[in-house]
């Protein structure tokens, strides 16, 4: 897996991104939220996350709500909860 570094320091990027950045590039996929999430799988940053993080993103995007608005939500949420000790990258 390839690791972006900052220009500046040359130490690797890495970004744990909280439930309501998941929840709303979901929700909005052409939002700041979404680039972001995006910009993570693109590789310019390493995205890591927690169990508790993704039981509570799991829990939220089960929610009525969000699944209709969202039907691939579920999908996409098995796909980030398979590494959750690893950065998220959609090539492995």
């Amino acid at each position: 897996m390839r690791v972006a570094k900052s220009e500046k320091s040359g130490m690797p990027i890495i970004a744990v991104l909280d439930t309501n950045i998941w929840v709303s590039a979901f929700l909005n996929p052409s939002g700041f939220p979404a680039r972001l999430v995006k910009a993570g799988r693109d590789g310019h940053f390493t995205v890591v996350s927690s169990l508790p993080l993704l039981d509570e993103l799991q829990d939220v995007l089960k929610r009525p709500r969000i699944m209709k608005i969202r039907q691939y939500a579920q999908a996409t949420m098995e796909e980030f909860r398979g590494r959750p000790d690893q950065g998220y990258n959609p090539d492995q």
